[in-house]
């Protein structure tokens, strides 16, 4: 189900009015996005409305504010929500309904908060990031000005141009882009007849849920000064859950290996090693991971839920270890065979060492203990939407002035049933039903996506 811009609630408008009434657009599903705008001829902005509401962004100029706030819906929404004004004057406001969104979480990858523009007789778009297929950029704009645009741009669709006589007259519009898959959204310009037209604007790409695997919360970090190191399990293990042990330790000849029924290794390198197991459900306390050498080794447990549910659940792994000051992250010798893969780089340090900020990767749990000569375990990630867009080489600074033994172990996790976004067709080689998408790299209007794998 890809996003869709469903509908709104008509263009409210008040002259010399403390609050003004916006109206709930007449259906409201559950999870349904609801997006806010209100624009007033004064610098003092509009308040937030309560409840269930989230503010997204204000701002003004002199004479002339806006401020933006959505919610995910209940459904049981109607009729309208009171929004208290910065002052009595004039002020327009409208709130839109998109449905197909995410329901958890932040609903959008990549935002543009609102801003107010200067008295130009146009308004610009930036580029933005898609994504994922499946997701849709909105872009909403309020002003003071009844001239409505006169060059919609090139990129963007108009939804709707409203304008009001009211007062000094003023409205809104707003513009919708549905982006191929992962791919960036060119910026596009809308231009109008006058000056002093529009002065406010806000975009988001809303999301579409996918069958993306789920990042759990990871053990706790263990260590010991020894061969033998337990490895704590997740505190909630659930069964067909993909677990991954990272292990390691102060010396980069030590070699790796466990007894504990269900673990298989990946890799065995450089002091470090990494295993996985598909959890039965049943796993709890510790796992025993043996060294061939005494020193101060470590090791964490990574949890993942929704993944491949046969056979191996990731593929295109790779493993590097050295002494440096930064961790690298390699790039993969291909793309991944699917869409909606996690990028995983799982990393330990003989030192208590956390890590930088990476150029494409984002860290996702960092562990440090100080036990012994001290260790470090990190987790970097990055979620490829669009098998084609695999993030590339990367690093990360750790500032150890290359004295720290270093493993780092790189691979692509598999979904579920192929990935792709929920209810759209993905696992298939033929095309001709609407519910297929993506065909030789070419986005149509009504699509999910193609895997040929």
């Amino acid at each position: 189900m890809a996003v869709t811009y469903e509908d709104d609630g008509g263009l409210a408008a008040v002259t010399g009015e403390a609050t003004i009434d916006v109206d709930f657009p007449s259906t409201v599903n559950e999870d349904d996005f609801l997006w806010l705008m209100v624009v007033s001829r004064t610098t003092y902005e509009p308040s937030y409305p309560g409840g269930d509401w989230t503010g997204f962004g204000k701002s003004n100029n002199p004479n002339r504010s806006c401020m933006y706030a959505w919610m995910r819906a209940t459904g049981s929404e109607s009729g309208s929500v009171t929004v208290t004004l910065g002052a009595s004057v004039d002020s327009y406001a409208v709130m839109i309904r998109v449905s197909g969104v995410i329901t958890e979480g932040t609903p959008w990858g990549a935002a543009m908060g609102a801003g107010t523009v200067d008295e130009f007789p146009w308004f610009s778009i930036n580029s933005m990031g898609g994504y994922q297929p499946g997701s849709l950029s909105v872009v909403l704009v309020g002003g003071l000005d009844d001239e409505g645009a006169i060059d919609d741009g090139v990129t963007y669709d108009e939804v709707f141009d409203y304008t009001s006589s009211l007062g000094s007259d003023g409205g809104a519009m707003c513009y919708t882009h549905a982006p191929p898959g992962g791919a960036m959204i060119p910026s596009d310009l809308v231009t109008f007849g006058i000056d002093g037209q529009f002065h406010c604007k806000a975009a988001v790409v809303l999301l579409a849920p996918h069958n993306v695997p789920k990042y759990k919360t990871p053990s706790t970090i263990a260590a010991a000064t020894s061969t033998a190191l337990n490895v704590n399990y997740p505190a909630t293990v659930d069964a067909g859950d993909i677990l991954f042990c990272k292990v390691g330790g102060g010396s980069n000849t030590h070699t790796w290996s466990t007894v504990v029924s269900g673990w298989t290794e990946i890799v065995d390198e450089g002091g470090g090693a990494l295993y996985w197991k598909r959890a039965t459900g049943s796993e709890s306390g510790t796992a025993l991971f043996t060294a061939s050498g005494s020193a101060t080794h470590s090791g964490v447990m990574y949890r993942w839920a929704d993944c491949k549910e046969t056979g191996t659940p990731y593929e295109l792994a790779i493993h590097n270890y050295d002494t440096a000051g930064e961790v690298i992250i390699e790039d993969f010798v291909d793309d991944p065979s699917v869409d909606d893969t996690w990028c995983l780089a799982f990393t330990q340090v003989s030192d208590n060492r956390g890590g930088g900020s990476a150029t494409h990767y984002f860290s996702k749990n960092q562990q440090l203990s100080t036990l012994g000569s001290d260790s470090a375990h990190h987790l970097y990630a990055f979620p490829c939407y669009a098998k084609e867009n695999r993030p590339g080489a990367d690093s990360y600074d750790i500032n150890s002035f290359g004295l720290d033994y270093v493993t780092t172990s790189v691979l692509v996790l598999l979904p579920i049933a192929g990935g792709g976004p929920t209810g759209y067709a993905n696992d298939v080689n033929t095309v001709g039903t609407a519910a297929i998408g993506k065909i030789n790299g070419v986005a149509t209007a009504d699509i999910g996506k193609v895997n040929t794998a």
